[in-house]
């Protein structure tokens, strides 16, 4: 024998709106759980090339200090203006004059001539 209100037993309208507004909560935060994270990683990988830039930088700036303090030796300096085939002359220190200033003038005038 069969009940008769076996199908009268309706979903009601509350739960399905408890199920559709959990489902859709869910939804939501994992949204917004992929676009954080997308976030994240991209200023993370931001943040390395920034890291990169200023590890080259820094690099170049060594090189740049040495080759600064190579060419501060004068020995240095006179076979490198050689290599480059520079025209500038080596000063005899007998050419050099020394020049007195007049009154006013605190420091000492140098000419070549």
């Amino acid at each position: 024998m069969q009940k008769k209100n076996r199908y009268r037993n309706r979903v009601r309208f509350m739960t399905v709106f408890r199920i559709l507004f959990l489902g859709l909560f869910a939804a939501v935060a994992g949204v917004t759980f992929v676009a954080l994270r997308n976030e994240h990683v991209t200023r993370g990988h931001e943040i390395v090339a920034a890291e990169k830039r200023i590890a080259d930088l820094r690099q170049e700036s060594e090189m740049w200090e040495l080759r600064i303090a190579g060419v501060h030796d004068r020995i240095d300096l006179r076979r490198r203006l050689r290599w480059m085939k520079s025209d500038l002359q080596e000063i005899e220190p007998g050419r050099v004059m020394r020049i007195v200033p007049e009154e006013g003038y605190s420091s000492p005038v140098v000419g070549v001539f």
